[in-house]
């Protein structure tokens, strides 16, 4: 699963994409993960330490 901004998501129980704001990564927390930041201020960690992100987004679109 390869993600990049400008992209769109859809996250699981959704029906509509979301569009991807940002991906960044967090040194704060232990590991560093990756964050993926939605338009809707919603942000999912891209590590399976919580939720696996390959069962939250169920499908990407690519951005122009």
């Amino acid at each position: 699963m390869k993600i990049s901004k400008g992209d769109y998501v859809k996250i699981k129980g959704q029906k509509e994409f979301i569009k991807v704001n940002s991906i960044y990564i967090n040194t704060r927390e232990l590991g560093c993960p990756q964050i993926l930041e939605l338009e809707n201020n919603y942000k999912i960690r891209l590590s399976c330490y919580d939720v696996n992100p390959n069962d939250l987004i169920t499908e990407i679109k690519k951005g122009k």
